[in-house]
């Protein structure tokens, strides 16, 4: 189960290892953009066997990144089942969003 944790200085190396590996080339999957936007955005991240998955809050409603890792459609169906009705994920690639509406045809 993903538990969630605010982003500190500490988990620069372990969470910024796992996005480098997995993660996509933009500053919104880089540690550093969201260490320096956590306070901002209340960004949190939920490790799992090999996936991350980020989330934040913008005018009050929460977001999620497109989770990254070995186990995607897991997390995918993690934040399904934990955020019912309220999931939106912002700040998405083409490609991401690609992979995620055909994994689960017709939830987004």
């Amino acid at each position: 189960m993903f538990k969630f944790e605010r982003i500190e200085a500490k988990d620069k190396e372990s969470l910024g290892g796992l996005l480098n590996k997995f993660g996509l080339s933009f500053s919104d999957h880089c540690f550093g953009g969201l260490y320096i936007w956590s306070d901002t955005y209340h960004t949190e991240f939920a490790v799992e066997n090999d996936t991350v998955i980020i989330r934040g809050k913008l005018d009050g409603k929460r977001f999620y990144q497109a989770p990254v890792g070995k186990n995607f459609e897991c997390a995918v169906n993690f934040l399904i089942e934990n955020d019912p009705g309220n999931l939106r994920f912002l700040s998405i690639s083409k490609e991401e969003k690609q992979r995620i509406e055909e994994a689960f045809p017709g939830k987004f």
